[in-house]
């Protein structure tokens, strides 16, 4: 079974750098996301693939042709040329922990004397629920119409007439159940996977879009309404520190 979550970012140039074959390498500004949205457009920008993006960015720096590519199986990032190389993330240098990050790699690892490299942790902007749950739960339905899209009178005569909305947006709720201590708060991240469910509420807000991908679902995009755009799980069992519950109240954006 599969299921993930994908956040989208937006980059500026010269926030995400590395070194890579002795040349120095930086992102172009753009929407992001690991896998493309580019199907739903959110706030003006179409958000698509950061392995495109890496790749132009490593061969405008020089010593390619290069290859970046990210599984949806693993979610690891295989940065590759024909030839060995050196890639450097420096870790006193902000710009570089950022791509580190990004792509799944140690701020300050040492990457030489191979011709390919595969991310050592998870990267961040990618949750992977705990597999041995496998789902969402109070998930259905699984779109719905928000209340109070029409407004209704009714005349002395007892007729009723109402004024509705042309269109209206579709919302979406469920709990991602069961979640681990070590995915929920950043005190307690595994090195492995570093970003959080506490890291992804803080970045999501109302301000940027995910992908959710679930076996058996069609994959899509959504948002978090104002009233849950805050990072607040909840214990399985009263006090027992173990694990959480996630809940989720969303906008749904479309199919992806």
């Amino acid at each position: 079974m599969t299921l993930y979550y994908l956040a989208g970012w937006v980059g500026v140039s010269g926030d995400s750098t590395c070194t890579i074959a002795g040349n120095a390498a930086s992102v172009g500004t753009g929407a992001y996301a690991h896998k493309s949205f580019a199907a739903v457009t959110y706030a003006g920008n179409v958000f698509t693939p950061f392995a495109t993006a890496a790749a132009s960015a490593f061969t405008t720096a020089g010593g390619g042709p290069w290859t970046v590519t990210w599984s949806s199986t693993t979610f690891l990032y295989t940065i590759s040329r024909a030839t060995n190389f050196a890639l450097v993330f420096n870790p006193a240098t902000a710009s570089d922990v950022n791509l580190a990050n990004i792509l799944g790699f140690t701020p300050g690892g040492t990457y030489t004397g191979a011709n390919s490299y595969t991310s050592d942790r998870r990267p961040y902007y990618v949750m992977v629920p705990d597999p041995s749950i496998g789902h969402r739960s109070a998930s259905l339905p699984l779109i719905f119409e928000p209340d109070d899209i029409v407004e209704e009178a009714v005349a002395d005569d007892g007729e009723a007439f109402g004024v509705a909305k042309d269109t209206s947006e579709l919302w979406s709720n469920w709990t991602q159940p069961m979640e681990p201590r070590a995915s929920v708060y950043d005190l307690a991240a595994a090195t492995a996977a570093p970003w959080t469910w506490q890291a992804f509420f803080k970045h999501m807000r109302m301000t940027y879009p995910f992908g959710l991908y679930e076996t058996g679902y069609p994959d899509a995009m959504y948002q978090l309404r104002a009233g849950a755009a805050r990072f607040k799980p909840a214990p399985v069992q009263s006090d027992w520190d173990s694990l959480y519950n996630i809940p989720f109240q969303c906008r749904y954006l479309g199919a992806l």
